[in-house]
């Protein structure tokens, strides 16, 4: 099956390795983020998926205040599961990416699709104004039609900030963060894009996809928050033996966080 998604790509693949400066440092406020478990099965999102009954979802969940911006809460949750993570990603016991897909393009319109070529995925998200975190970048064109052309890529992230920039743009764009804990394999992020056919059209649909097929090591993650959400956060999947390291991680990092507050 893998090997037949991965024939509808073309070989059209560019990557760059960029280290940014962030525009802003975010930090952990004093207020304490909630931790939520459920089995992923119980999700309507999932009721009509094969998910294995192993998989549950652990929400990072932040009450936004009054007059603060979903952005800004939100940043409290991330920056517990980036504190949570910060010792296994210096220990080098973790790996974490940003995948993502971009729009498709009409190759009949020439002008969005000589654009769509000339920027690819970073470029186009860059020039909206997207602030993308650091890492080695990825990106390649995706042909599952001769109509269309789309774009995806992957960063790998190289810190915790980077988390944190990465998970605001999951809130924003059809993106996602997958992580790996104590494995060496890496992620064939092309392959895992390939093998999701057809496309997904949006954020949900590259989650629910995701979600079906996660291995014993993997996590994803994403942000959410929108309009005039008061509850706001971080959502991670996985399985039960990645959810309680996870957990009692964020357990601890809360608990630190409190005896600093």
């Amino acid at each position: 099956m893998m090997q037949a998604a991965i024939r509808f790509l073309t070989i059209r693949l560019k990557t760059v390795v960029r280290t940014l400066i962030p525009k802003m440092a975010i930090t952990m406020t004093t207020r304490q983020p909630k931790l939520t478990r459920e089995a992923a099965r119980d999700w309507p999102l999932f009721s009509e998926d094969d998910v294995p009954s192993e998989m549950g979802v652990l929400s990072i969940q932040v009450q936004r205040r009054l007059s603060e911006s979903i952005d800004l809460a939100a940043t409290g949750a991330s920056a517990l599961l980036a504190t949570a993570l910060a010792p296994v990603l210096e220990a080098q016991r973790c790996r974490l990416w940003l995948v993502a897909l971009g729009r498709p393009v009409q190759r009949s319109s020439r002008l969005a699709a000589y654009r769509a070529g000339r920027d690819a995925l970073w470029g186009t998200w860059e020039a909206a104004g997207a602030h993308l975190p650091g890492g080695s970048r990825s990106e390649m064109e995706m042909a599952n039609s001769p109509e269309v052309l789309r774009f995806a890529g992957c960063i790998e992230l190289p810190s915790g900030n980077d988390l944190q920039i990465a998970l605001e743009v999951t809130r924003r764009e059809n993106a996602l963060v997958l992580g790996q804990l104590d494995g060496h394999d890496g992620l064939a992020w092309i392959s895992f894009l390939a093998s999701l056919n057809p496309l997904p059209a949006d954020s949900v649909g590259l989650l629910r996809a995701t979600v079906r097929q996660l291995g014993s090591e993997y996590f994803t993650v994403r942000s959410f928050g929108w309009f005039d959400d008061v509850d706001v956060g971080v959502e991670v999947f996985a399985q039960t033996n990645v959810l309680n390291n996870l957990e009692f991680a964020l357990n601890a990092a809360k608990s630190k966080d409190a005896g600093l507050g």
